[in-house]
C-alpha cells in the first residue's frame, strides 16, 4: 500500500522563476538548453549566472528543449503514489512544447487525477501564478476541479512585461524578426515585450535610449493596467540588478496599489531570448 494523502501536488517547469525555498508541494521539472555540443538541465548543472557568462561569450546561441514526456511521466508517476491528484502549470504551448509534453504524460499516466494547465505567461509572470496556486492548494478548502478553475483567473489576472536592452539574443532565438532590430538600432528604440492573450510575445510598448531603464519601464506598466486595481508585483533581472533595486522602489511608493514587491532572477528559459540587461515586470491583480 502506498501512503497517499488527500493533498494535491504542483508540477512545474524551469520556465517559471520563483522562490522554490517557499514552497513544499511544488514540483519543478527542468527545461534543458546547450551551447553547441554542451547540454545542460535549466537552473541544476549551471546556475543562472553561469548561463549569462556563457551566454555573453560563448559563438554558439544555446538552443532550448523542453522536458519530454517521459521526464513528465516520471514525475506523475512518483506523485500518483503520495497525492490525490496532481495540477501541472505550463509556459505557453504557443511558445514551448512543454506544455504539450505534460499533455502526453497526463495521458498516458494510468490512474492519475491530473490537470494541465497553460500558464500563458514566462520568468517571474510564470513564478507569480505559482506562488498563488501553491497557496490556494494550500488552503485546501476547495476540490481539485475548482482550485483548476482559479488557477485558470489567476493565469488570466497576470500579465508580464520585459524591457530588452539587445534584441540580438530574440532575433537569434527566432523570437523577433530581424527587420525589427535593425530599424530598433537606426531609431534606438527598444521593445517591451508581453505575452498577448493568445499566447505569443509581442511588443506592447518602445522605449528610446539606454539609461533610466527603470523609470521607462514604471511607466509603460503604469499606462497599461487598470490601476483601480490592487496588484501583486514580481520584478525579474537578467544581470541588471541596479534597475531592479531602482524599478522596485518605484513600486514599492505606490504602495495603494502595489503590493509584495519582490525581485528574482530571470532564468535562462526566457534568458535566451532576452540576453544580459533585461528588467522584467509582473504584475497580477489581487482579487481577494
Amino acid at each position: 500500500k502506498t501512503g497517499k494523502t488527500n493533498k494535491i501536488a504542483l508540477v512545474v517547469d524551469s520556465g517559471a522563476d520563483f522562490n522554490i525555498e517557499k514552497y513544499f508541494d511544488v514540483f519543478v521539472v527542468p527545461v534543458r538548453y546547450s551551447f553547441g555540443n554542451q547540454d545542460y538541465i535549466d537552473k541544476v548543472s549551471q546556475s543562472i549566472e553561469d548561463f549569462y557568462t556563457e551566454l555573453k561569450n560563448n559563438p554558439n546561441h544555446p538552443k532550448t528543449s523542453q522536458p519530454t514526456p517521459g521526464d513528465f511521466r516520471r514525475q506523475y508517476q512518483y506523485l500518483n503514489s503520495y497525492y490525490s491528484s496532481i495540477i501541472s502549470l505550463h509556459i505557453p504551448k504557443t511558445l514551448s512544447g512543454t506544455y504539450q509534453s505534460a499533455c502526453v504524460a497526463a495521458k498516458n499516466t494510468s490512474g492519475a487525477n491530473i490537470s494541465v494547465i497553460d500558464g500563458n505567461n514566462m520568468s517571474v509572470g510564470m513564478g507569480l501564478c505559482v506562488e498563488k496556486a501553491a497557496e490556494i492548494i494550500n488552503n485546501q478548502t476547495l476540490s481539485h476541479d475548482e482550485i483548476v478553475s482559479k488557477i485558470n483567473t489567476i493565469v488570466d489576472d497576470t500579465t508580464v512585461f520585459t524591457a530588452v536592452r539587445d534584441l540580438s539574443y530574440a532575433v537569434k532565438g527566432g523570437r523577433v524578426p530581424s527587420a525589427i532590430k535593425t530599424i530598433s538600432n537606426i531609431l534606438n528604440f527598444k521593445p517591451v515585450l508581453s505575452i498577448t492573450k493568445e499566447g505569443l510575445m509581442k511588443p506592447v510598448s518602445f522605449y528610446f535610449g539606454k539609461n533610466n531603464i527603470a523609470e521607462k519601464l514604471f511607466k509603460i506598466v503604469n499606462k497599461k493596467i487598470d490601476l483601480s486595481f490592487k496588484y501583486d508585483v514580481a520584478i525579474g533581472h537578467a544581470q541588471a540588478k541596479e534597475d531592479s533595486k531602482k524599478i522596485k522602489l518605484l513600486f514599492e511608493k505606490k504602495s495603494d496599489v502595489f503590493k509584495n514587491v519582490r525581485i528574482l532572477e530571470i532564468g535562462g528559459a526566457l534568458g535566451v531570448h532576452t540576453g544580459p540587461g533585461a528588467l522584467s515586470v509582473s504584475v497580477q491583480k489581487i482579487n481577494d
